[in-house]
């Protein structure tokens, strides 16, 4: 019987291994190859395999156990259950060449990867897929046929027999209860289940499998230049093995529609059902530098040619990460490993959970639905967490409401077993729950009920928050839109994935998720975005490869691909930001329409960009943009109270204003970042810097934090995800709207305000530091000292630290004299957000006219704006130099009121320049107060220049 046994496995293996062309080898020693079918899972006889020769293949804590879930004691055979000598399927051996096989093929219908998911997929289908090899496969593993249904059992009469009884581990113990879903009895073992990356039986919809049964050549691979190229179809032929080498070997191409041609993608082009070498009886490692075959690749490189892959973090990275660290660990085999040796393994499983999309381990929420982040968060989330559930983390106190379902972590049981750990996002993303109520920033606070405070501005968290539903939070849908991923510019995707893009309908699951910001194949630690694409300032793609932008991508440019153009698409409000009204204020009432994002954002690439015509009704009419944060570029502001402001956040020599402030941009996340980037002044973005872009002030003291903090846009303890308060509530009716100026001379008589300035402070003045810690954001660049006059060192007559300031006034109301920002916010409670209510541009501000609105200009209509035509001044544009730059552009110092300012003498209200007196105006009325009277700037070429306001001297 013995001798039978070995001619059968030797006219087996002859007979399984398809012949193929010859290709010079790869360079490099190939993986090692070795088949004993005895010693492995695929061994189903009475006879279990000894886990002692090949240990590597078994899971730890398997030795010295039948590491098996399902046998049966009825027969010794092991090839029996997929080979027989006579008998064999007929069929199976016409249209697949089937290697004399023993069993019935399925004759299920399946949903492929392809039909469902990604547009990513660019391969074309065999005809009838699944097809070749892999139905062999699917034979067993789709748990639709008996795995004890051979055809012909060994002996006589065994031909069409009954199926063999299997027996099922049950724990420790076998039984015949498999648990199978009726009627099919006997069939293969769920494993964790089928839905699941640990499992055996793969079931019909193979969505969340690997794709198979698709052309693979050198046309895909040009086509989708992150694979290997694998050469010209291979012919049938004699005297050629599957072992010969190929570009891609040891992986191997099977036939697909054509019996002779071997050049598709087959389970068996991965996985040689009688191999040893590496668990799963896959064809080379499943880790990268493994122990027990170090110097090979991970197998996934064998097909893919990731570019940045090399030397990027996920390559490198030797945190040793214990993800499930549990003696059934799917995803470890023979210990813990490091990031750097789990390579792909990370983050993909080429059998993973059902809805994930791209083969993304555990890439699911809730709900069944795809979400790439929880796949990050395997990793990027607390090292360890309280035992007990609901508990906040102890990173940064904020509930662990987000970490993957079954995550083991624990206090005693940490993620990573090294001082280098990944940085916690997933933290990051719960901190817009309020850690003491355990409110939810957005979904629980009614702006108009005041359910956070009694009128106070919301002390709640913000994040970019992937997982939870409407609300307000930052969710746009990319799966079908043109910014999805690393492929910004594709083609449209298939119909049946969501909206086509430029759709202007509702997202109905809105989502962003980790990939649409970073290239986890290429992210390196001081490049974040590397192997991303972007949007530049002119509405065009940039990043590496595309033609005419060939370059990394900014910061802001990556914030573009949803805050530029697609905004349209993907913050649909009630109505389109350009028709907002109220921007940003916390109390705006939310969109009637669920499936709708809170209304009032607005094109950031039109904004930034200092080419945009500020041509709006009302505005400048220059055609470019008038005023801007210097993010796409540097401002238009060349004086030297800008540069005082700003030196020592930005390391400035003032000694040529011009020439320093040329050299100052900023990027998005310098404003909207981790509130613990507030402990320094400046700058604090790492990644994708220019050469005006300053050095971050960040990285000198963030090795002193512990644990290692993020920095970016992820999450914030500040509404906005803003890295220090930004009060923006100037329509809270509790507010107290003006003090007592020390002469009494104040709106009412000298009581002035006696009880609250709107956020829980009691003042009598509202010259305290908490009512300037309102702005703190603005303080970590402009220097506290030009607004807050309890800050040492500051002086309210001082003109060296801001342009808007006030000659003394001859009727002797001395208090308005001087510093008119710190006068707004010590004696009226003003806010920042009310006369740069738009602190990005001005382009797109809606409530505020410039000049005539026609766009005049002081010292080119000179007979006009001195009122020599009409007798009278006329409200024009300052002159060109006054802002410190003779560069034929008008500066609009970013003055933009909020809806809490009307206009007095045209709709909306108006700044404009006095040609004759050389001062600004504001026509309008803030809280009631009317300021037509009111002029600011000082006087430098004589003619007047006293400082006059309504809120000036009053009688009783």
């Amino acid at each position: 019987m013995g001798r039978k046994r070995d001619l059968f496995l030797i006219i087996v293996i002859l007979l399984i291994v398809p012949v193929m062309g010859q290709i010079a080898p790869p360079p490099g020693a190939p993986p090692t190859k070795h088949e004993d079918i005895t010693n492995t899972r695929h061994n189903l006889s009475a006879n279990p395999p000894d886990v002692t020769k090949h240990p590597e293949i078994f899971p730890k804590g398997t030795a010295g156990a039948d590491p098996r879930r399902v046998f049966t004691p009825q027969t010794n055979e092991i090839c029996v259950f997929c080979h027989t000598p006579h008998g064999a399927n007929l069929a199976a051996a016409t249209s697949i060449q089937a290697p004399i096989w023993n069993r019935q093929l399925s004759s299920a219908s399946y949903t492929l990867y392809d039909q469902v998911w990604s547009k990513s997929f660019e391969g074309k289908l065999n005809r009838g897929a699944p097809t070749g090899y892999s139905r062999l496969c699917l034979s067993c593993h789709d748990g639709t046929v008996a795995l004890g249904g051979v055809l012909n059992k060994p002996g006589s009469g065994g031909f069409m027999d009954t199926p063999y009884t299997m027996q099922y581990k049950q724990g420790d113990v076998y039984s015949t209860d498999s648990s199978q879903i009726p009627p099919i009895p006997d069939t293969m073992p769920l494993g964790s289940g089928v839905d699941t990356g640990d499992t055996r039986r793969l079931g019909t919809n193979l969505t969340n499998t690997h794709p198979i049964s698709f052309l693979f050549d050198s046309a895909l691979a040009a086509t989708d230049t992150e694979l290997v190229d694998p050469g010209a179809p291979l012919q049938k032929g004699p005297g050629i093995t599957v072992t010969d080498h190929t570009p891609i070997s040891p992986a191997a191409r099977y036939p697909g529609d054509n019996i002779n041609v071997y050049d598709s993608v087959q389970c068996t082009s991965c996985h040689n059902p009688h191999q040893v070498d590496y668990p799963k009886f896959l064809r080379a490692s499943i880790f990268q530098n493994d122990a027990n075959h170090p110097g090979e690749q991970i197998i996934c490189l064998y097909c893919h040619a990731k570019p940045g892959w090399v030397g990027s973090t996920h390559q490198v990275s030797q945190a040793l990460h214990n993800p499930y660290p549990d003696s059934s660990n799917p995803y470890d085999f023979d210990g813990t490993h490091t990031i750097e040796q789990f390579a792909c393994r990370n983050c993909h499983d080429p059998h993973t959970v059902r809805g994930a999309k791209r083969i993304h381990r555990e890439g699911v929420d809730a709900t069944g639905q795809d979400a790439t982040e929880k796949t990050c968060f395997l990793c990027h989330s607390p090292n360890t967490k309280p035992a007990v559930s609901g508990q906040v983390n102890s990173y940064n106190s904020y509930p662990l409401s987000t970490l993957v379902a079954g995550d083991p972590t624990s206090t005693g049981n940490p993620r990573f077993q090294t001082s280098t750990v990944a940085p916690d996002i997933n933290s990051q993303f719960s901190k817009d729950i309020n850690p003491t109520s355990n409110i939810n920033c957005y979904t629980s606070w009614n702006p108009q009920a005041n359910l956070i405070g009694a009128g106070n501005f919301p002390e709640c968290g913000s994040a970019m928050n992937l997982t939870l539903g409407h609300g307000g939070k930052h969710e746009p849908e990319f799966v079908a839109r043109p910014q999805e991923g690393v492929e910004l510019g594709s083609p449209a995707p298939p119909a049946n994935n969501e909206f086509t893009p430029g759709s202007l309908g509702p997202d109905k699951i809105p989502h962003v998720t980790c990939t649409d910001c970073h290239n986890p194949h290429q992210v390196e630690p001081g490049n974040r975005l590397k192997g991303m694409k972007g949007i530049d300032l002119n509405g065009l793609v940039v990043g590496h490869g595309v033609p005419g932008n060939d370059r990394e991508p900014y910061v802001y440019e990556v914030c573009f691909r949803c805050h530029g153009n697609s905004y349209t698409n993907i913050f649909n409000g009630d109505r389109f930001p350009d028709d907002t009204f109220m921007r940003s204020d916390p109390r705006d009432f939310r969109p009637a329409n669920a499936d709708f994002s809170l209304r009032g954002f607005s094109n950031k690439r039109k904004e930034f960009n200092p080419n945009t015509p500020d041509t709006a009704p009302d505005h400048s009419q220059q055609f470019v943009n008038a005023s801007f944060h210097p993010v796409g570029a540097a401002g238009r502001n060349g004086t030297s109270q800008i540069c005082k402001q700003l030196t020592e956040a930005f390391h400035l020599n003032c000694a040529n204003p011009v020439t320093a402030l040329k050299n100052v941009t900023i990027q998005c996340t310098d404003c909207h970042n981790s509130e613990k980037t507030s402990l320094v002044k400046g700058p604090v973005t790492e990644s994708n810097l220019r050469a005006t872009d300053t050095l971050s002030n960040f990285l000198a003291i963030k090795p002193t934090l512990s644990p290692y903090e993020p920095v970016g846009p992820h999450g914030s303890t500040f509404i906005r995800i803003l890295r220090n308060r930004y009060n923006t509530d100037i329509q809270n009716p509790t507010r107290c709207f003006e003090g007592s100026p020390p002469n009494g001379n104040g709106p009412s008589g000298g009581i002035g305000c006696t009880t609250s300035d709107g956020n829980g402070a009691v003042n009598a003045d509202l010259a305290t530091r908490s009512y300037f810690d309102n702005f703190l954001l603005c303080f970590q660049c402009h220097d506290r000292r030009a607004f807050d006059p309890s800050e040492p060192g500051a002086n309210h007559t001082d003109s060296s630290w801001t342009n808007f300031f006030g000659d003394v006034f001859q009727g002797g109301d001395t208090h308005w004299n001087g510093n008119l920002h710190m006068y707004h916010l010590q004696w009226t409670g003003a806010m920042c957000h009310e006369c740069h209510y738009n602190v990005h541009s001005n382009v797109e501000a809606q409530n505020t006219q410039y000049g005539d609105g026609r766009g005049h200009i002081a010292d080119v209509d000179v007979a006009l704006c001195n009122g020599v035509a009409s007798g009278t001044t006329y409200p024009c544009l300052p002159p060109d130099g006054e802002d410190g730059l003779v560069d034929g552009i008008v500066d609009t110092h970013l003055i933009n009121f909020g809806p809490q300012a009307e206009g007095t003498v045209a709709s909306k209200p108006r700044w404009a320049y006095d040609a004759v007196n050389k001062q600004f105006q504001c026509f309008l009325r803030c809280h009631n107060e009317i300021m037509n009277t009111c002029h600011y700037g000082r006087n430098t070429a004589g003619g007047g220049g006293q400082a006059w306001c309504a809120g000036g001297p009053k009688a009783g």
